[in-house]
């Protein structure tokens, strides 16, 4: 049958388990973000970057367990998420990482954080997908329109290369070829 966790009001699956320990570990930070990780040996928030990935699994998570319980306080929890990454990892409303602005850091994103911005879009969509709820499509779709117009006018080069810095040009981009 699986990992399972017994409630006193029930069974409870290995998700719901899973997101009990997230929401207990204090891994959401003031601004209502999730850290990059706990500290090992304690479990609480190792106070680390908050990368775009790490909110953008947690939405398509939640939009997941609200498909399976209908419990809406997911969802409410999720919008936290989108609106807390709006606000505070964006450029002009563009998605930004820590490591984008080489100018200011000294240090480019890596290949795998070049992609963490694209993560984060694809799991709102699994979210906003699962959510079915046309008021959350329609509160997100000019946010997420941007960041597509933002990769093609920003972020791509004339020979269709597209860099890993949306919101500004790619100058301080690192180039990934297609």
């Amino acid at each position: 049958m699986g990992m399972e966790y017994v409630a006193p009001n029930g069974v409870f699956s290995a998700p719901h388990s899973l997101l009990l320990v997230v929401e207990g570990s204090g891994m959401r930070n003031a601004q209502g973000l999730y850290n990059d990780g706990l500290v090992f040996g304690t479990c609480v928030n190792n106070g680390e970057t908050t990368w775009t990935y790490n909110q953008g699994v947690i939405l398509s998570g939640l939009g997941a367990l609200y498909v399976a319980t209908g419990n809406e306080t997911l969802l409410s929890q999720a919008e936290i998420t989108i609106d807390a990454s709006i606000k505070n990892l964006t450029e002009n409303g563009i998605l930004k990482e820590s490591c984008d602005d080489v100018v200011v850091e000294g240090t480019p994103c890596d290949t795998d954080q070049q992609i963490f911005k694209g993560i984060w879009l694809k799991h709102l969509q699994y979210f906003l997908t699962f959510a079915q709820r046309p008021e959350l499509v329609s509160k997100y779709s000019d946010f997420i329109g941007t960041q597509s117009e933002a990769v093609l006018n920003i972020a791509t080069d004339p020979q269709l290369d597209i860099g890993s810095v949306w919101y500004g040009t790619n100058e301080v981009s690192v180039i990934v070829s297609l």
